[in-house]
């Protein structure tokens, strides 16, 4: 089926949040940086975790088939091989 377009795939949301928060990021000052990063870090693991973890709970409320369906669409989203490459 291939790479989903970027309005739907979330390696591209992650790479536009990426990028507007790299303009945000302190200029000077190693440690600011280091902490400025760290945050970002911790919010961004933070999000996909929630992220996920809804996910599951909705799929937990499906019935077996469909939940797999629905997971294994979830997972090959997450797979971005062909825009990578490009």
């Amino acid at each position: 089926l291939g790479d989903p377009p970027n309005r739907f795939h979330p390696v591209a949301w992650m790479g536009n949040v990426i990028a507007r928060a790299r303009r945000f990021s302190p200029q000077q000052g190693n440690m600011k940086r280091f902490i400025y990063g760290g945050l970002f870090l911790v919010i961004g693991v933070t999000a996909v975790g929630v992220i996920g973890w809804a996910i599951d709970r909705g799929c937990a409320k499906m019935p077996v088939a469909v939940a797999v369906i629905a997971q294994a669409l979830v997972l090959k989203s997450t797979f971005s091989v062909r825009s990578l490459s490009r």
